[in-house]
């Protein structure tokens, strides 16, 4: 039988992963990733979710990535929320993946057809216009919420984006900012700083305020908006402008003199979708813009309400990709890195090459056993294989080799430990506690979001405090403010090779003081957040949230009898065996007694069970509050809240602009209640009739 809390710990690691690349790909504008490896691991999380759904509630279940399009907006524009979600597209890689999607269209359409164009490779985009004038202009952001990014769109040329239109009614569209690649060379003449067109095109569109780099010509004018392009190829709501499908819409901002993509087809069945798809891929290198694939969407918008969408993607479009770009390169060094956990880590790097229109040096292998099968050899050609913007995989060599002749690290590359290995023999550990690497990432573990929260200290600061020895463990954190002075002088003396100007008194004294303020604030958390970020091994947030209902500190937790706890759930032999491990030990005890004498004040914590929820609550339409306001108070209440109506849901709480959700509620039987009767019902359940 599987251990549940190891379950939870692999889908935390695989949810915290795909969180990264997201970050990376949304954010950074900086993908490191493949787009197949993404999608298969995205899957992969979507399948674990759905098998495991018990071991999580509702509020994990719902900030997974699974349930998110985008990533979380950090810039300074102001976030504004999306008319309508804007979501991404599922994928297709396979012939027999597209014909999949067909099937569920036809289901609904017999003689449905079908609208197809390049899926060129930019910046997201969403344009509103009042009285023909351009108001707004929102970036993909997370989906939810995007940037305003007008300030800058303004200033891209009018034969792309226009300012004024001859149509006075609201309107929304959607579409894609990018630049040629001609255009993206000469840019690149001026200025070194950009790695690809996308990247480009992000970092002009998403620029808040000049660069101070003086070096770099390119921010010191205006002039780089002029390299932007933009192409469009959605209406919002067609319905307010009579508009029946994907090939009227474009017609439609034709005529309003927005550039839309000249290789777009209307098609009447998959057999042509394929030839389509075919010819796109014979004239992509000559193309002057950057393409990953082939959108298609199904043309007609009277069924679009009944294909419906996930969180994620919409039904009605998906996204052809083509296969791999593969190239040669030569594999001139492998060399091992340490995490947290003690894990060992084998990154290639490989002479600098140019894959799909990026400069790519280097590669992370996931273990010694993948370099032994691909029998890779050091001076070597190998492929190496890229999907988009990310650090490649090696996936094999050029020429056969009867063994690789790179051997196995034998020793932490930190702390020179012999390495020892993991059950299944794949995985390499270094089990020296007082590795210099693994006490680096355990800190940061302890200050990452799940646990503490200390977002100042961060993975560089805490490398230079304990370079500096003022901190050697995670105690020592909690005594950085008697230090305030030994700080303010590493800080200050501290060359910056990140381009933060902490040379600056002022900013020197505001940093620390941030950075001491988060210490003070973390000493106000939730107790399974301090056991958590203990890093204790196979102690997951669920097996700290367990924990936490049977001990209110940290008193309560060494003197606990963890056996007494064989019978609750979710909480076997393999905990119990690691927590008694971690407490026999006395360097943790150590540990342990330093912050026992911390001044924590710890909250209590709330731990729902949804199999004693009172009602199930979904929601449609525009609230007095924010959506998010609406969720808090239904879980509160001990109620649970639902994305999608099904039979399992109670009430539909209904607001102004309601969508398709009322008609599933009527059809099976869930009731329809307005704000003011869902607040009587909450206060109903605070103050029942007696």
């Amino acid at each position: 039988m599987e251990n549940n809390s190891k379950i939870r710990a692999k889908i935390f690691e695989l949810r915290k992963k795909i969180e990264n690349w997201n970050h990376c790909y949304y954010q950074l504008q900086d993908p490191v990733v493949d787009d197949l490896i993404y999608d298969k691991e995205l899957k992969k999380l979507i399948a674990l979710e759905q098998k495991y759904y018990y071991l999580f509630n509702l509020e994990e279940l719902n900030s997974s990535p699974s349930q998110q399009v985008g990533a979380k907006i950090t810039s300074k524009f102001e976030k504004i929320k999306h008319s309508s979600p804007m979501l991404s597209l599922n994928k297709a890689y396979t012939n027999s993946e597209l014909e999949k999607w067909v099937q569920k269209a036809t289901q609904i359409l017999e003689n449905v057809t079908f609208f197809v164009e390049p899926k060129i490779d930019g910046i997201s985009i969403s344009l509103f216009y009042k009285n023909g004038k351009l108001v707004q202009a929102l970036t993909r952001g997370d989906g939810m919420f995007g940037e305003n990014v007008l300030i800058n769109v303004l200033k891209i040329s009018d034969k792309f984006i226009p300012k004024k239109i001859s149509y006075f009614d609201d309107l929304e569209i959607r579409g894609e900012i990018y630049i040629n690649n001609s255009l993206f060379s000469k840019l690149q003449l001026e200025s070194k700083m950009f790695k690809n067109p996308r990247n480009a095109a992000s970092g002009i569109l998403r620029r808040y305020k000049k660069a101070k780099n003086k070096n770099i010509n390119l921010a010191e004018n205006e002039t780089d908006f002029n390299y932007l392009s933009a192409c469009f190829y959605g209406l919002m709501y067609p319905e307010k402008h009579k508009i029946n499908s994907q090939s009227e819409a474009i017609e439609f901002l034709k005529k309003l003199n927005f550039p839309v993509n000249n290789f777009q087809k209307q098609r009447n069945n998959l057999s042509e979708v394929l030839a389509f798809i075919n010819q796109i891929k014979k004239k992509r290198n000559a193309l002057d813009y950057n393409i990953d694939g082939v959108v298609i969407k199904i043309n007609e918008f009277s069924i679009y309400d009944e294909l419906g969408s996930t969180v994620k993607f919409p039904h009605s479009a998906i996204a052809f990709k083509f296969e791999d770009d593969i190239a040669k390169t030569i594999l001139l060094d492998i060399f091992p890195t340490v995490g947290r956990t003690g894990k060992i880590t084998y990154n290639a790097k490989i002479r600098p090459t140019i894959l799909a229109g990026t400069l790519v040096s280097s590669a992370v292998l996931p273990n010694y056993s993948y370099i032994k099968n691909l029998k890779l050899n050091l001076n070597s050609e190998v492929y190496v294989k890229k999907a988009g913007e990310i650090i490649p995989q090696i996936i094999g060599s050029v020429n056969d080799h009867q063994k690789t002749n790179f051997s196995i690290t034998e020793n932490c590359p930190k702390c020179n430990s012999k390495l020892e290995y993991s059950d299944s023999g794949l995985d390499q550990f270094c089990l020296n506690r007082f590795c210099p690497e693994i006490i680096l990432q355990k800190i940061v573990h302890f200050c990452s979001k799940e646990a503490l929260n200390i977002e100042t200290l961060a993975k560089k600061r805490i490398k230079i405090l304990l370079e500096k020895k003022l901190i050697s463990n995670i105690c020592d954190i909690f005594y950085l403010k008697e230090k305030l002075e030994l700080i303010h002088s590493e800080f200050k003396n501290k060359k910056s090779s990140d381009n933060i100007k902490e040379n600056s008194p002022s900013l020197q004294i505001r940093s620390i003081m941030k950075l001491l303020n988060e210490i003070e604030k973390a000493k106000n958390i939730d107790f399974y957040r301090l056991i958590f970020g203990l890093g204790i091994k196979n102690v997951g947030l669920k097996a700290a949230k367990i924990l936490s209902k049977y001990v209110k500190n940290i008193s309560e937790l060494q003197n606990l009898d963890f056996s007494s706890l064989n019978n609750q759930q979710d909480f076997g032999p393999v905990i119990i065996e690691s927590l008694n491990n971690y407490f026999k030990n006395s360097v943790n005890l150590q540990l342990l007694n330093c912050l026992e004498k911390i001044n924590f004040n710890f909250n209590e914590t709330l731990i729902l069970d949804p199999t004693n929820a009172w009602a199930s609550f979904a929601i449609s339409g525009k609230l007095s509050k924010s959506r998010g306001e609406f969720i808090k108070i239904i879980e509160k209440s001990g109620a649970i809240f639902h994305n999608s109506i099904s039979k399992k849901t109670k009430f539909l709480l209904l607001g102004e602009d309601s969508g398709s959700k009322i008609e599933k509620a009527k059809k099976i039987g869930v009731k329809i209640i307005n704000e003011s009767q869902f607040l009587e019902l909450i206060k109903q359940r605070k103050n029942p009739i007696k």
